[in-house]
């Protein structure tokens, strides 16, 4: 099937001349074959398209296909190889179009996934000041307080209190901040269970 990231693609090339023709036929038998072909030859028509126009968006493309790649693989050191391939593809992604917020999100994600907290959490910051008071649109602070919450029962497991306790914290007033943009009513299911379940970890840690 045919994503809306891939459809969104051939848009943008179609508002180009020839560059866009030449990277859309490249592109198109990838995502519009009826025999439906896998991640790694999408992946392959994606790294044509970056030969003849290095687009951002071709670039957040073909991360996202070696994101979904990692996400099927068993093997530790394959993973941790697509997560890495990925991310250099988001951060270039990144440079070409740095107001993006999607892009920004896209590496924290992965960093997140390679467990460079740190790194992370600056790029989840970045994607929240990039996208203003857009959170329905990207939850920025939505998913940094799932990096944080997921940090911090990590720390508190390892027995880090004052860690967990400060990972705690911070994951709170990002969902605290979700809820007073939008409302407690207008929180999805996991949100409201991950607030439920970050506010209980800080005051089990506290106590």
């Amino acid at each position: 099937m045919t994503s809306l990231a891939g459809i969104g693609v051939f848009a943008l090339l179609a508002l180009f001349g020839w560059k866009g023709s030449l990277a859309s036929a490249k592109l198109w038998p990838a995502y519009f074959s009826r025999i439906p072909l896998g991640l790694e030859t999408r992946a392959s028509a994606v790294s044509e398209g970056i030969a003849i126009w290095p687009l951002g968006s071709l670039y957040r493309e073909r991360g996202a296909l070696y994101q979904k790649m990692a996400s099927q693989c068993t093997s530790t050191d394959e993973v941790s190889e697509l997560l890495g391939l990925a991310l250099l593809d988001f951060r270039k992604a990144e440079e070409l179009n740095p107001y993006d917020p999607e892009h920004a999100i896209g590496s924290a994600i992965l960093l997140s996934a390679l467990d460079r907290d740190e790194e992370a959490e600056i790029t989840f910051n970045r994607s929240i000041s990039i996208q203003g008071e857009m959170e329905a649109a990207f939850q920025s602070h939505s998913l940094l307080a799932k990096h944080l919450y997921s940090k911090g029962i990590s720390e508190f497991s390892d027995k880090k209190t004052q860690l967990a306790l400060n990972s705690f914290q911070l994951a709170a007033a990002h969902i605290d901040k979700v809820a007073e943009l939008y409302g407690d009513g207008l929180l999805s299911r996991s949100q409201q269970a991950m607030r439920v379940g970050v506010h209980e970890s800080w005051e089990q840690v506290c106590c």
